[in-house]
């Protein structure tokens, strides 16, 4: 191929170029700035996720949801995975909902993280980004929303907010769905299909295949733009709905206040009260009988006078036992269950026969079990037929067996109550004594459960009419069970053994479990000991004085073994718990303790010694008048010599430490009756040390005048007092007195303050 030569001239090409050169410069003006672009991204995303209200965040999240920028979609799908940005998603969620015109580009991005957040949304969450998805075409996301309906591997919490999606879609064949999952194998899923096609006014009226088959085909029949129009109407009907139903919620609380007003205005006033309250609880109105209970119940359990409240209350509490509301049965079974008094037990036991709901059954067996118990207690007023007690029996060994843990402990529990103060002959007691036995050997699911239905057992060998039948049958369980892993476990058998003989039971268990990893049985084992310890006891108390936890519980222990204890056991524990620095007031408690036996036992030295400890201890405390009654006694009763001496020096330097000038110079005058007092005295010493180096609250001088009043006569007998006391006089004399303040009258004018 030849190509021809074309001539340019060179004012064609200067133009040219000029040309390229305008277009250059005006492509690069069309260029927004790369970084005012970051900039008002960040400005966006910061408003997304921490907005101060949610207007905000939705704002800025359908800003971010229409850029075209890599980073704001990176950004967005990111939240939707992030449960620590709940508010941030909540937004996301409705401003892709309010994208009625379109404007999010590459939307289809956005299916996949929103159905994940739908997996795993809560309350609220739920409804939000199930609304989001509707401004996907259902085609879209048809097939991952039936994976996470009808995939069997998932949570049921998963599918059923799947169902619940799949409840809003405006799509025929979301209906045909619906229709499906009526077929489906778990019941919980047939429930919500049934309720959102009932939601729909689409009946659900059977869940086999044919009927199935024929409310699809009736569907498919009316055909999509019919189906869209009954939609509409359907959910402009559902809407007024809503509206009613707040509208009435908000009178429903405008007349709840009011009466709530009204009851309180009452106040101490017992007979108004009970008038009030038993018509509200034969309202009409659930919600009032239940606001009505709520009352009872709270001044049944406060401390208010209700010396009314059984007699004028009951009749009407008894009628709601078989009220049609199922919240104001259930409430009624709890509160009776607190209401033990008030005689409900034949009309409880013929309800729980005909009760549909089991959360209610079960609330209503636990009161009827209550009732009894008081009931056939020594000093009930309450007296009931026997056939009672044995049909509320039978039925706990039922709720006893069942394999729902808190069911087990509660039928246990009832047993327990209603053998604990006999009425049975022991071959039919030992019926529902066995049946717990077997109950707890079979357990090997709940730990828990193990724990509870062993205290039962604890609790049946102590104080019950049938404890040594039940001992025969469950200490075996209580030693086995000392090795279990579980703390409820090994505390109930703790309790067991304590139970059966705590004495033998502080024996053995001081062996193995004084140091246990669970607190409370290491608590249980320093409370026994506190019962019924022995001096063997005492070595592993001592260990756990110092502790913050067990201290002062191991302390008493101790003291309450040594209240029992030989006054030779106290003098030899006295050393060892000097050696453990023992804190000053458990110290004097525990010398107080021995003191009084080693006084009981006229063991003098003993108490000598005590006596001591215990002024030394009190010098400590700085409690110098027990410090000084107990150094005055020993000073007393003392005839050794040296001892005295040593004691008086001790008795004047808590006296002059107390500021008691009258009681050290009554000291120095009865000292004086005996003899001299020289310089090396201890005592003269400790008087010189103070006035040289004054340290106390009395004033040197002072003390010096307070020991030169001693009888003229006694003094002049005593030249080596009357020596040191001119000596302390003439050494305080030559102590220079500080200047005195200058007086503002005397100072130069420059001086004064003004």
């Amino acid at each position: 191929m030849q190509f021809e030569r074309v001539m340019i001239n060179k004012p064609a090409i200067l133009l040219i170029t000029g040309v390229f050169s305008i277009l250059a410069i005006y492509a690069s003006a069309l260029q927004p700035d790369s970084n005012a672009v970051d900039e008002q991204l960040q400005i966006n995303k910061e408003a997304f996720l921490r907005g101060s209200n949610e207007q905000i965040r939705i704002t800025a999240a359908g800003l971010l949801l229409e850029s075209n920028n890599p980073r704001a979609r990176d950004t967005l799908i990111s939240v939707l995975s992030d449960v620590n940005q709940p508010a941030a998603r909540l937004a996301l969620c409705k401003a892709i909902a309010g994208d009625t015109k379109d404007k999010i580009p590459n939307k289809e991005q956005l299916i996949e993280p929103l159905l994940n957040f739908l997996s795993s949304a809560k309350d609220a969450e739920l409804r939000t980004v199930a609304e989001a998805l509707l401004v996907f075409r259902y085609e879209a996301i048809e097939m991952p929303l039936r994976k996470i309906v009808l995939d069997p591997a998932n949570p049921i919490e998963v599918r059923l907010n799947g169902v619940f999606a799949l409840r809003l879609q405006r799509d025929m064949r979301a209906i045909v769905w619906l229709i499906k999952l009526l077929g489906d194998a778990e019941s919980q899923i047939v429930n919500a299909a049934s309720e959102a096609l009932n939601s729909l006014g689409i009946p659900a009226v059977g869940t086999d295949e044919a009927t199935r088959r024929q409310m699809i085909d009736e569907i498919q029949r009316i055909g999509k733009d019919e189906f869209l129009r009954y939609w509409e109407v359907r959910q402009g009907y559902e809407k007024q709905i809503a509206a009613l139903k707040e509208q009435r919620e908000w009178w429903k609380q405008k007349y709840m206040a009011s009466i709530d007003e009204l009851y309180t205005m009452y106040g101490g006033d017992e007979s108004a009260r009970t008038k009030f309250l038993a018509s509200r609880l034969s309202s009409t109105e659930a919600e009032i009988r239940l606001w009505a209970l709520a009352k009872v119940t709270q001044w049944w359990v406060g401390t208010e006078p209700k010396t009314r409240l059984l007699a004028e209350l009951g009749p009407s509490l008894i009628k709601l036992i078989s009220d049609q509301n199922r919240e104001v049965r259930l409430n009624t079974a709890k509160l009776l269950a607190l209401m033990s008094e008030l005689d409900s037990s034949s009309v409880l036991l013929e309800q729980i026969k005909v009760e549909p709901d089991d959360a209610v059954r079960t609330e209503q067996f636990i009161a009827l079990g209550q009732v009894c118990r008081f009931a056939f207690s020594p000093k009930s007023p309450i007296k009931l037929d026997e056939s009672i007690r044995k049909e509320t029996l039978d039925l706990a060994v039922q709720y006893l067996e069942s394999a729902d843990p808190f069911k087990s402990q509660k039928g246990a529990e009832v047993i327990r109550n209603l053998l604990e103060f006999g009425g049975l002959a022991d071959d039919q007691a030992e019926i529902y004594l066995i049946a717990l036995a077997k109950r707890y050997e079979n357990e090997n699911q709940s730990q828990a459960l193990s724990g509870s239905l062993l205290n039962s057992m604890a609790a049946l060998c102590g104080q019950s009419s049938y404890n040594a039948r039940a001992v025969r049958l469950y200490e075996r369980f209580f030693v086995e069970a000392l090795s279990n892993e579980s703390d409820p476990v090994r505390e109930a058998a703790v309790n067991g053994l304590i139970n059966i003989d705590k004495s033998a039971a502080l024996r053995q268990l001081r062996n193995d479990h004084v140091n246990d990893k669970n607190i409370n049985i290491r608590r249980q084992l320093i409370a026994l000991a506190e019962e019924v310890g022995t001096i063997d006891d005492l070595t592993w108390l001592v260990e756990k004085i110092n502790a913050n936890s067990e201290g002062p519980l191991a302390w008493r222990a101790m003291m309450s073994i040594f209240e029992h204890s030989s006054a030779a056991t106290i003098n030899e524990w006295i050393p060892k718990l000097e050696e453990r620095s023992l804190a000053g007031a458990r110290m004097i408690s525990f010398l107080e303790l021995a003191e009084r036996k080693a006084s009981a036992d006229a063991r003098t030295e003993m108490l000598r010694s005590i006596r001591y400890k215990l002024a030394s201890r009190y010098i400590e405390a700085a409690d110098l008048t027990r410090a000084a009654e107990y150094l005055g006694n020993l000073l007393r009763d003392d005839t050794d010599q040296n001892r005295r001496r040593q004691l008086r020096a001790e008795l004047m330097s808590v006296y002059i430490n107390a500021g008691n000038l009258k009681a050290a110079g009554l000291l120095v005058a009865n000292r004086l009756l005996e003899a001299d007092i020289s310089a090396e005295s201890p005592l003269a010493k400790v008087i010189d040390d103070y006035i040289k180096n004054p340290n106390g609250a009395i004033e040197p001088s002072a003390l010096l005048e307070e020991l030169s009043k001693i009888d003229a006569r006694t003094a002049g007998d005593r030249p080596k007092w009357k020596m040191q006391l001119t000596g302390w006089a003439k050494y305080l004399a030559s102590i220079p007195k500080p200047a005195p303040e200058p007086q503002e009258a005397n100072q130069p004018d420059f001086m004064k303050t003004s």
